[in-house]
């Protein structure tokens, strides 16, 4: 048993920053985590991107152990080239899920999956907000301006604005931008925004150091990791909350139950090495390990078995451009290698992301492509100046994934059933028509052929299962579960056709701060 006045489950970024707010209240705060330990960064005297490839060898760009030729499917290429070697793996059986038809991404890993991510950090407008208790609306500004000013997010206020994810918070200057990108910005600010609005992203990358944190040092293989740490992970932030003598953090643990016990909340724990098992015992909870993790303990807690419940994701499309005056030009020597651009789409009709060609592993451009490898490794080579990359993100409301815990020997298991809309295919092919017409305008052509739709759930932009509002209250408390508290993804009431993993933040340091003025 532990003596905490609060446990929260997970590590990732709902789980440090609705821990944040306890533990500087005084509140002894305990963390459980399935990670053991954090994959070790790329070294910071790893060389440029343009610099590996001129190396003859093969550990920088496919790691000392190979792991960075395996296969991960439509998900993201950081899995592989960025993640050591059974990443995600053991996932879905410690946390018993089920899927079907329906690609659920996790990692038993400190920070979870914020160690690969895209640094994507978008605010919500007021029309995304509509279905939000009205007090969590009102509370979400200040929360977005404290975990920016922990994180640090750069970019440019005015495209923030046009773009539809301004989280209100100052922003660190902007990331410099591509050839390539730079160009389809400026014919964007001539052309103006009808149609489609084109922009820089906000990142949650430092463009000045700050706490210990370098910043960006352009190397452009940021698809490999990033070697200095500007790139923010919620991994970075234990050793801030380990600082606090009244912080703890428990690794190697996968909570296996959360049962109602005197005075509180029982939680049932397994050791991921040896087995042992272990219960802690707190007077509050908070659930953050991931909206599918979260969503079984919370349904089971409840005693909600064999009822099926929605669980909301953004379709995805991903798909090439080709911007023919860069053809023949020479590959930048240095820059950021993550998302160049952002677009939205009129009405709410898709939000998405630019990236350069050059900076994905020059196979998986080669093994889209209808050729010989000979061939694709020509075409590769001439396309590459000129190549853009793009992800189109649709509404969730264009999903129909359900999920349900059910009984099982070894405890509740959740079932997870993939579905889409009947809306989804002609809202898919109308938003892919509104890109290639928006960025025809802008000279770049969308490749024949290149569109291609993700499984649902490949995109990891999943939650809804225990909105606030309905499973859960506004402060993220489970229905007829006192101190059991949700505050990931789980508990959004719905995710919009953006990256939802800033307002996560935002709103697990909501459910902190109000937990701390026992509202």
């Amino acid at each position: 048993m532990t003596e905490s006045d609060v446990i929260v489950v997970g590590s990732g970024p709902a789980g440090t920053c609705a821990a944040w707010p306890l533990v500087e209240a005084g509140l002894t705060v305990t963390m459980v985590d399935a990670g053991i330990t954090r994959p070790p960064p790329p070294p910071v005297e790893r060389p440029s991107l343009m610099e590996m490839r001129r190396l003859n060898d093969p550990r920088w760009l496919l790691g000392a152990g190979l792991e960075a030729v395996r296969s991960v499917g439509d998900a993201s290429p950081k899995l592989r080239t960025a993640a050591a070697r059974g990443f995600d793996a053991g996932f879905l059986s410690a946390n018993r899920i089920e899927t079907r038809g329906f690609r659920a991404i996790g990692a038993l890993a400190p920070g979870g999956l914020s160690t690969v991510w895209g640094a994507i950090a978008c605010g919500l407008t007021a029309e995304e907000f509509a279905h939000w208790p009205a007090a969590a609306v009102a509370a979400m500004p200040e929360s977005y301006r404290r975990v920016a000013a922990r994180v640090g997010l750069a970019g440019d206020a005015g495209d923030a604005r046009r773009l539809g994810i301004d989280c209100g918070a100052p922003l660190l200057a902007p990331l410099p931008l591509s050839p390539a990108a730079a160009l389809l910005a400026a014919r964007a600010r001539r052309a103006g925004d009808a149609g489609m609005a084109i922009g820089r992203p906000v990142s949650a990358v430092l463009t000045e150091a700050r706490d210990g944190r370098r910043a960006c040092v352009l190397c452009r293989g940021c698809m490999w990791g990033c070697p200095v740490g500007a790139v923010w992970s919620s991994a970075d932030e234990l050793p801030a909350l380990l600082a606090h003598a009244n912080f703890r953090l428990r690794s190697g643990l996968v909570v296996e139950a959360v049962e109602p016990a005197a005075g509180g909340w029982m939680l049932r724990c397994r050791d991921a090495g040896s087995g042992r098992t272990e219960n802690l015992r707190a007077p509050r909870v908070v659930l953050a390990a991931g909206p599918l993790p979260t969503t079984r303990l919370a349904l089971a807690a409840a005693g909600r078995f064999d009822e099926w419940r929605p669980l909301v994701n953004t379709p995805a499309v991903g798909f090439a451009l080709v911007v023919p005056s860069q053809l023949g030009r020479p590959l930048a020597e240095c820059g950021y290698g993550n998302a160049q651009l952002a677009f939205r789409l009129d009405g709410g009709r898709g939000f998405g992301l630019i990236y350069d060609g050059d900076v994905m592993a020059a196979a998986d451009l080669m093994a889209r492509m209808p050729l010989s490898r000979p061939g694709a490794a020509a075409l590769t080579r001439a396309l590459e100046p000129a190549l853009m990359l793009g992800l189109l993100y649709l509404p969730g409301s264009l999903s129909a994934n359900r999920v349900r815990i059910e009984s099982a020997a070894d405890g509740a298991r959740l079932v997870i059933e993939g579905a889409v809309a009947a809306a989804l295919p002609a809202a898919r092919r109308a938003a892919v028509r509104a890109l290639a017409a928006g960025f025809r305008r802008l000279g770049a052509w969308l490749l024949p052929g290149s569109a291609r739709p993700l499984e649902p759930g490949a995109e990891i932009h999943t939650g809804a299962t225990l909105p606030m509002g309905d499973a859960t209250s506004e402060g993220g408390e489970v229905a007829g579960c006192p101190g059991l508290f949700v505050a990931d993804a789980a508990c959004l009431p719905d995710i919009p056709a953006k990256h939802h993993t800033l307002t996560v933040m935002a709103n697990a340091d909501r459910i902190g701060q109000r937990m701390v003025a026992g509202i």
